[in-house]
């Protein structure tokens, strides 16, 4: 089968592993279609909202403690260095794969129709791609205890959006560390 929809590869998430992946088939000559649901997830947990940021946090922290500002003005810095940091490597990580000539960028939801077959739901529509190989690299999402009003608080975090939140909190609660499922 050949065609514009027909890749050698598809990688279905763009963290680490799938754009490593995604870059060496490219570099080998096989045609990859990359397919992230969010602009926001290039790259993955760690560059968006895992090591990369927090790490970036801690130590803007570090560096205020030495100086004069106020822990709110601290803070407020160190969110837009962090969010400029996540930014540029974001971009980076996009630029890398988009700029090889076998890799297609294809931002979207995917579902599977068949073993070589997959449906991408985007802004642009749904268009059905077909792949000899299919890699998936996801990652995984936070869990939310079943707590009695916690989903519908607006003074509840994940740790995704803690990390945009632009005001220093006052006090700050963190239930959980991490979970294991079979889900």
């Amino acid at each position: 089968m050949s065609g514009n929809n027909y890749y050698d590869a598809v990688v279905i998430g763009f963290g680490k592993g799938g754009k490593t992946i995604a870059n060496a088939l490219g570099n080998a000559g096989r045609k990859v279609a990359m397919i992230e649901q969010s602009e926001k997830m290039y790259g993955g947990t760690c560059i968006n909202v895992g090591c990369i940021p927090t790490k970036s946090l801690v130590h803007s922290a570090r560096e205020a403690s030495r100086g004069c500002k106020t822990g709110r003005e601290a803070y407020a810095e160190a969110v837009k260095k962090k969010s400029v940091l996540v930014e540029k490597l974001r971009q980076k990580n996009y630029q890398k794969l988009e700029s090889s000539p076998n890799v297609s960028v294809i931002q979207g939801k995917a579902r599977f129709l068949s073993p070589h077959e997959a449906e991408i739901d985007s802004s642009e529509g749904k268009q059905t791609i077909y792949g000899e190989q299919f890699y998936i690299n996801t990652g995984s999402s936070p869990f939310i205890p079943p707590i009695k009003g916690i989903k519908a608080n607006p003074y509840v975090y994940l740790s995704e959006t803690l990390l945009d939140l632009e005001e220093l909190p006052a006090r700050l609660v963190i239930i959980g560390g991490g979970r294991c499922s079979d889900e």
